[in-house]
């Protein structure tokens, strides 16, 4: 906890001491977390940006983006977006959506391999993953409009 508020002390003289030490026990309980283990471990990336096509029976969609965080293990892929503020109790459209082109970008580059998405949010370390259905509806929908 001190190394935090000694880097948010450098880095963010300005900001409310109070509010530094509460973004320092946000970040510590996010790496904490042991459902988000594989985030930070070996195999894992921050900040990694994708191109991408995606083929659908009515057309290609191209994207791009910057997943915030990857782990690549033997059997599966997982993608974490980062979010700040309270958990909803599900994602918003917008944000299946997000994970949606997410997971069919990954599933190109890791054929064979699950790839699993899910939304962190941390202010309380808390993961919220969307079932498989709820992202192939997402990408379904996304078809639909173009």
């Amino acid at each position: 906890m001190q190394a935090a508020q000694r880097f948010l002390e450098l880095r963010a003289p300005r900001l409310a001491r109070e509010l530094r030490e509460e973004a320092a026990r946000a970040a510590i309980g996010v790496i904490e977390n042991d459902l988000l283990a594989p985030l930070f471990g070996v195999g894992s990336a921050a900040e990694v940006d994708i191109v991408a096509r995606i083929d659908s029976p009515i057309g290609a969609i191209e994207i791009a983006g910057r997943i915030d965080r990857i782990a690549e293990t033997e059997k599966e892929v997982f993608v974490a977006d980062f979010k700040t503020g309270r958990p909803r109790v599900a994602p918003s459209p917008a944000q299946l959506r997000q994970l949606a082109l997410y997971r069919a970008a990954m599933a190109k580059l890791y054929p064979g391999k699950t790839v699993r998405c899910a939304l962190i949010f941390t202010e309380d370390a808390s993961m919220v993953e969307p079932s498989a259905d709820a992202l192939e509806e997402a990408l379904r929908q996304i078809v639909d409009r173009i």
